[in-house]
């Protein structure tokens, strides 16, 4: 902030003085211009007087200018403590939001760590209304959901006979509500009418390594990075629809289903030993770098219409049920790596290819029915891309 320095009271004499000799030399020199000039008499000493006049104006209004000076460095120095005042008031104002904010925060933490399910969800929801209220925190309050969710959680049949068991099912809903959270606010659009969220908190990233995640739901989603390294999806998993600027899934166990129709993975998808033992689809999906090395698809696989953009690696990947890929897209590049199951084939898209195409599968897989490629809006020409078929 501009800062006023303290005028010395020398300076103040300084100035007078400069007044008062300014005003005297006035008067000096017109007064030796009458001695100069040649007048009457009776005339001379109305011009002095006149002179003297003159001279004094001058002296005044020297002394006026300096006066105006001053009044000018007063009304700055208001100004800059006006200034001052605000910010240090804006200050304080932040402290008390940051601290206000910490408390808050610091209960919801407390009540998530609560023996009761009804206590923890209540930190759940103020975390929800702290992040709503404050941007700047979202990322560190979806760090803590993902944290709470990372928490181990003890999967059984339900039993009435099981007091444990009960509090196990409290648990999981107190967990649905917080995979519910996330997905409310990871949602960019909502509904049919695809308006814009209001409450769609950005791309944030997520960390759900080794987490237990029943019924998780990120579909139609907008998300940095996600990383689910070693976690188990119970019932069916739906990533339908949603970005994923970078997908970590290696080692994951799908107990059950997994959409990924239409999910687009940015710079990668990594599936390294992931295990699926439902039907998984990739119908549509769009992939930077697919790697499912040494991944088991226990059911049905599908990769119809799915395209990838830069490498694709299947090495040593198990498939123990029927797989699909009618219509699936690679591009061709000498400099992508692209390690593919046995019997698997890229064939160019060029002009004068067949307009359908077959995907061929050994006979203990079940092939599904031909897709035309202009059904599927692809380009006969688009000499880039190669269908990826089984064999």
């Amino acid at each position: 902030m501009d800062k006023i320095k303290v005028l010395p009271a020398w300076a103040v004499l300084l100035v007078a003085t400069g007044v008062a000799v300014v005003g005297a030399v006035a008067v000096a020199v017109v007064l030796m211009w009458l001695d100069l000039a040649v007048l009457p008499s009776k005339d001379r000493a109305t011009v002095q007087l006149d002179a003297l006049r003159i001279g004094l104006s001058i002296g005044v209004g020297s002394g006026g200018v300096f006066a105006l000076y001053l009044a000018a460095r007063r009304q700055r120095a208001t100004e800059l403590d006006l200034a001052h005042k605000a910010a240090a008031q804006m200050s304080t104002d932040a402290d008390a939001t940051e601290r206000r904010i910490t408390e808050l925060y610091t209960k919801a933490a407390e009540q998530l760590g609560g023996e009761k399910a009804v206590v923890r969800l209540a930190g759940l929801y103020a975390m929800e209304r702290l992040a709503q209220a404050n941007p700047e925190h979202r990322q560190t309050i979806v760090e803590v959901l993902c944290g709470y969710l990372r928490m181990p959680l003890a999967v059984r049949e339900p039993s009435s006979e099981d007091e444990q068991v009960s509090d196990d099912v409290e648990e999981l809903q107190v967990r649905m509500a917080a995979q519910l959270i996330l997905h409310r606010h990871l949602t960019p659009v909502t509904g049919i009418t695809q308006e814009p969220n209001p409450n769609y908190w950005g791309e944030l990233d997520l960390n759900l390594t080794g987490a237990t995640l029943v019924r998780f739901w990120l579909g139609n989603t907008s998300v940095g990075y996600a990383d689910f390294r070693g976690a188990r999806f119970i019932g069916t998993a739906q990533f339908q629809g949603a970005r994923l600027g970078s997908a970590m899934f290696r080692g994951c166990q799908f107990d059950g289903a997994a959409w990924f129709e239409s999910t687009s993975f940015g710079e990668a998808a990594i599936f390294d030993d992931a295990v699926f033992m439902g039907d998984v689809t990739f119908e549509n999906a769009v992939f930077g770098n697919a790697l499912f090395d040494r991944a088991r698809f226990g059911r049905e696989a599908t990769f119809d219409s799915a395209r990838f953009v830069h490498n694709i690696q299947f090495e040593e990947a198990v498939f123990d049920g029927p797989v699909s890929c009618s219509g699936a897209r690679v591009r061709i590049d000498d400099r992508r790596s692209r390690v593919l199951p046995t019997g698997w084939a890229v064939t160019p898209v060029a002009e004068g290819c067949p307009d359908r195409i077959e995907t061929l599968m050994p006979q203990r897989w079940k092939p599904r029915a031909a897709v035309s490629v202009e059904e599927r809006g692809m380009s006969l020409t688009e000499q880039v891309w190669g269908h990826l078929v089984g064999g």
